[in-house]
């Protein structure tokens, strides 16, 4: 599906020809007057003329008139009404009668959704003989109930995250442009808190999460363990994104997700017999209508669509042919160290920085080499990354306390938490400190309290936004007052970790470059195809170890300020001249003072 109210779709008719069609969401409602087509005309035994005829769908008939051209006939009409297979009786000896401009009979009804009318006529002339009636024609009035949006139920795949307490489901739709009505998300337990739906796209080359709904949840619904939020438009691009926020409550698992989304409806004239294929996938975007374009058409034949077939001899866009570029030549003045990537093959990579490249200076000067020339990449959302900490505990059996002490590997960005991994049923207040300025002693944190109710893993996540940057210890002790002590059996730090994805052209070695003190961010024209690439899910590509081949020092500064044309020559040169001076004074011998 395009993008508002268009639809990628061509219809192909029995000689393999393209033929016209309308695309439409839904039928108007309103009063309507259709005549009826004779279908059977024929004589019965007691000298009346039997008429037959049906009316389209979705009319509620109201009202009948018959026109007769004999402007000095007379008669009388029985009326018959067929409605769920079962003929009744609507009209019985209604009028036919000169009204001074035509002969005709007003016939009001029940109202009701007929689909075949019968009509018997008896005619008779001054002489009041029987005498057949010319009909010229019959109408019925009556209101037009347009059928509504057509709508249908899709359950796409989805994966599960969890970043700082905030449940992430992410999918893919089948198309993009896709009218939806609404989302319902099961789940183990009944959420309550916050909860927020949008999409990935790029924004000045990094991939971000844009919020388009959101709300709250504080009820007990009667929909028990069902999360239904309505979305009533259509959705830009096929990534969708629910952010679920509990407030530390449980949610469980997540059973299912089913989208509901509006379909247009599609006719067209057969002008021959055979199959009629509707294709899409070759960027023919049509139309789609508000409301039917005929008020007044008839459909004869409602049709379903067959079982999709795929296209075996269709291929998907190349998008490494479509879209990867070679960025431009790569100059390696001033940069101190490399790292390898493998790619196995063609394609769309992601690259997420171990903790070695993130503590390099300058992250904004890297680049991705290949051959001597810029790969272009765009920035991805930051990836979380567990590293396990060492701990060294100690127990004071006379006050039945346990501490630990943490040291924190240095690293480039800022900690996001640490998580301490126990098991049991307990519940015990956490005391973290940290080192005094100087290193001398320590003082209080923070102080929590950590609770389990079962015999199974339980987890004490410590923020770590608001640690002190210049501080890399922290000292957690636990009382365990007239209980035993608990065990931790594992710490990890989480940190976030910043990821690139960029379209590789050829399978081999690539090289991403750093060190370089006074590179900026570079600015590529692969972020111009942006919304083509927010939907295809990358590979993984890994980084090798890091190779220190120089180091930016004096030399490298000193060569900077003379090949620039500053004053910088000048300033050496008189900070040479001074050492020169200071060195010949002290090789001369002082003077010696006179007795």
């Amino acid at each position: 599906m395009g993008k508002g109210q268009q639809m990628d779709l061509d219809l192909i008719g029995p000689d393999n020809r393209r033929r016209s069609f309308e695309l439409y969401w839904r039928e108007e409602s309103g009063p309507v007057a259709v005549k009826l087509k004779p279908e059977t005309v024929e004589l019965s035994d007691d000298h009346g003329l039997v008429w037959q005829g049906s009316i389209p769908d979705m009319i509620r008939a109201e009202h009948l008139q018959v026109i007769v051209s004999d402007p000095q006939g007379m008669g009388k009409v029985d009326v018959e009404a067929r409605a769920l297979n079962q003929w009744q009786l609507v009209a019985q000896n209604a009028a036919i009668y000169n009204t001074g401009n035509q002969t005709l009979a007003d016939i009001n009804i029940e109202p009701g959704n007929y689909r075949r009318f019968r009509f018997r006529f008896f005619g008779y002339d001054k002489r009041w003989r029987q005498t057949p009636l010319p009909i010229e024609k019959i109408v019925v009035s009556g209101t037009k109930l347009g059928r509504g949006y057509a709508v249908d139920y899709f359950t796409p795949e989805f994966k599960r995250e969890t970043r700082q307490n905030v449940i992430e489901i992410k999918t893919i739709l089948p198309g993009s442009g896709i009218w939806l009505e609404q989302i319902e998300l099961t789940t183990q337990a009944q959420f309550q808190g916050t909860w927020t739906i949008g999409r990935e796209t790029i924004v000045a080359g990094r991939k971000k999460f844009q919020a388009m709904h959101s709300g709250n949840v504080f009820a007990v619904n009667r929909d028990e363990k069902k999360l239904t939020v309505k979305i009533g438009r259509p959705w830009s691009g096929q990534s969708l994104i629910i952010q679920l926020d509990a407030g530390g409550r449980l949610i469980g698992k997540i059973h299912s997700l089913r989208v509901k989304a509006r379909l247009p409806r599609l006719v067209f004239l057969a002008d021959q017999p055979g199959a009629y294929t509707a294709r899409t996938g070759l960027d023919k975007p049509a139309g789609i209508l508000k409301f039917a374009g005929d008020r007044k058409r008839r459909i004869d034949r409602v049709l379903n669509f067959l079982p999709v077939e795929a296209n075996m001899a269709w291929r998907p866009v190349d998008y490494v042919a479509e879209f990867a570029v070679m960025g431009g030549p790569f100059n390696m003045d001033g940069y101190t160290w490399k790292a390898p990537v493998q790619v196995s093959g063609p394609g769309l990579f992601r690259l997420v920085f171990n903790r070695q490249i993130s503590m390099k200076p300058n992250p904004p000067g890297i680049r991705l080499v290949k051959a001597g020339r810029q790969v272009p990449f765009f920035e991805a959302e930051r990836e979380v990354q567990k590293l396990a900490i060492e701990m060294d505990p100690a127990y004071n059996r006379e006050s039945n306390r346990t501490t630990w002490l943490l040291k924190l590997p240095p690293i480039g960005p800022r900690w996001n938490a640490v998580v301490l991994s126990a098991k049991g049923i307990f519940d015990r207040q956490v005391v973290i400190e940290t080192r005094n300025r100087g290193g001398r002693g320590w003082q209080p944190w923070q102080s929590r309290r950590w609770s389990s109710r079962a015999k199974m893993d339980s987890e004490f996540k410590i923020d770590m936004k608001q640690f002190p940057t210049d501080r890399s210890e922290l000292r957690i002790s636990m009382a365990h007052g007239d209980n035993q002590p608990i065990e931790i059996n594992k710490i990890q730090a989480l940190y976030p970790a910043r990821s690139l994805i960029f379209l590789a052209a050829e399978s081999g070695r690539y090289e991403l470059m750093g060190g370089h003190p006074d590179a900026s961010s570079p600015a590529y024209d692969l972020s111009l195809v942006q919304d083509v690439l927010i939907g295809i899910e990358p590979q993984r590509a890994e980084i090798g170890e890091v190779t220190v081949f120089k180091r930016a020092g004096f030399k490298t500064r000193l060569t900077r300020a003379f090949s620039d044309q500053t004053w910088g020559l000048y300033i050496v040169l008189a900070l040479v001249t001074i050492v020169l001076l200071v060195i010949i004074a002290k090789l001369f011998p002082k003077a010696k003072q006179s007795v």
